[in-house]
């Protein structure tokens, strides 16, 4: 793949997350509590963060985490040898 493809495919998710998360505006609850549960992780530079309010939620996002992190680091390690 050239570099315009990736890159028009890159503006192409970050567009369709913009509208999703845009159109979720139509479906919150205008009564009563909602039960929603988040959980998140990223890297600022090399430190991890992750906070949420679900203990289940956190673990699985943990793994997801950790998942990535390491196939990304695989991927890097053969990229270079």
């Amino acid at each position: 793949m050239e570099h315009p493809q990736l890159i028009q495919i890159g503006m192409f998710f970050v567009f369709v997350g913009i509208i999703i998360i845009l159109s979720s505006i139509f479906f919150i609850p205008t009564e009563g509590k909602s039960n929603v549960k988040f959980s998140v992780f990223g890297l600022i530079g090399p430190i991890p963060f992750g906070f949420g309010n679900d203990k289940k939620l956190f673990l699985v996002s943990l793994a997801i985490f950790v998942l990535i992190a390491i196939i990304s680091l695989l991927y890097v390690y053969r990229t270079i040898r």
